[in-house]
């Protein structure tokens, strides 16, 4: 078989690229032939996608023809493939294909990580008709089972649509040792929007604890924020004297990211109760679960259908900044019970969020599609 995964971009170190490229590397260890073709031009060069060579665009002109150039090649370059499963939601570039696949009787299939109306209003004409072409696809995979409501509700039908979960290479992470860096830590790994994972809340919920701050500094790990978010992760620090306590490590390479998870004590993820935390599911805590650590989430989405509190995680309720400190402070009195809890969280990635695992069920649908 063979599959064509086309997506709008491909930039590295971004959890959506490190989700396509998991998802790639799965089909093709199962025996599929598969390649990512992408419509926008590469910033860095990758042979995992085709069109690889159109790269370094910096201004707006050759970013635009380059654009242009893929859309037009796309079917030529489709025809020699299978099954066109497509990863992106410009309204063109799934009419085109929709239209190719249906004339040349080829499989398309569709992925979709967060809500649409992350993108465009819920009840706009934009919206109406991507979930009109949506219902067109032979089968729509979705990262949680609240998209999956969502298109439901929309007119997609429920058969047609299938919970292709988050993905985690757990390999990247059985082979790194522990390191003693000179001191032990709590990490946050990812995004450092305060209004997509919580960070203020988090550092507020540390600066709040009497042992947890005792034993263990914070690691915030990703791409320094906006000005204005800093200045609130500052004051906080300020406000609570951690400054000795609180480390910015910047952005981090994807290579470099299993060894400063696995030195970690504890990871944690304050993410607050919104529309977009509700739909997704977040790479990191497949990362987090792999290194065997303990993990502290708050319950948002589909996370309480995976992580049981006190068994194979921990887990607070969202926007509650007191209950994350409780369940930091319990952690830290009660380390040698919560690095059992953390061996469960690593047991629970090779059941469910093991690529390997669940490409395999995404390449048997796609197999019964063909037949």
């Amino acid at each position: 078989m063979k599959i064509l995964v086309v997506v709008w971009n491909f930039y590295p170190n971004t959890a959506y690229t490190n989700h396509t490229k998991s998802t790639v590397r799965g089909f093709r260890e199962l025996g599929a032939e598969c390649d990512v073709y992408t419509i926008k031009p590469l910033t860095v060069a990758d042979d995992m996608a085709l069109n690889h060579k159109l790269t370094g665009v910096n201004s707006f002109l050759k970013t635009a023809f380059a654009m242009v150039y893929n859309f037009i090649n796309l079917t030529r370059v489709a025809k020699l493939y299978d099954v066109i499963y497509c990863a992106q939601s410009d309204l063109r570039v799934i009419k085109r294909l929709l239209s190719f696949a249906h004339k040349n009787d080829k499989v398309i299939v569709h992925e979709r990580t967060e809500y649409p109306d992350v993108f465009m209003p819920t009840n706009c004409a934009k919206m109406k008709e991507y979930c009109r072409l949506v219902a067109q696809f032979d089968k729509v995979f979705t990262i949680s089972t609240f998209i999956k409501k969502f298109l439901v509700e929309r007119g997609v039908d429920k058969n047609k649509l299938q919970v292709y979960p988050m993905i985690v290479d757990p390999n990247r992470f059985s082979v790194v040792e522990k390191q003693n860096v000179g001191y032990r830590y709590i990490a946050y790994c990812g995004n450092l929007q305060n209004s997509k994972d919580g960070v203020a809340d988090l550092i507020e919920a540390y600066g709040t604890t009497e042992q947890a701050k005792k034993l263990f500094k914070l690691v915030l790990v990703g791409k320094k924020p906006s000005q204005e978010e800093m200045e609130i992760y500052e004051n906080m620090i300020a406000k609570y004297f951690l400054e000795d306590n609180v480390i910015f490590t910047g952005q981090v390479q994807y290579y470099d990211i299993p060894q400063m998870l696995k030195n970690a004590d504890v990871l944690a993820l304050c993410r607050p109760a919104n529309h977009q935390a509700e739909g997704g599911f977040p790479t990191k805590m497949g990362e987090y679960l792999s290194t065997g650590n303990p993990v502290l989430v708050t319950n948002v989405g589909d996370m309480e259908l995976y992580i049981k509190d006190g068994v194979n995680g921990y887990i607070s309720k969202a926007d509650d900044v007191k209950m994350f400190r409780d369940k930091l402070e319990y952690i830290a009195i009660h380390y040698n019970e919560a690095k059992t809890v953390g061996e469960k969280g690593k047991e629970l990635v090779f059941s469910s969020f093991n690529y390997k695992v669940q490409t395999a069920k995404v390449l048997e649908t796609l197999k019964a599609l063909r037949r």
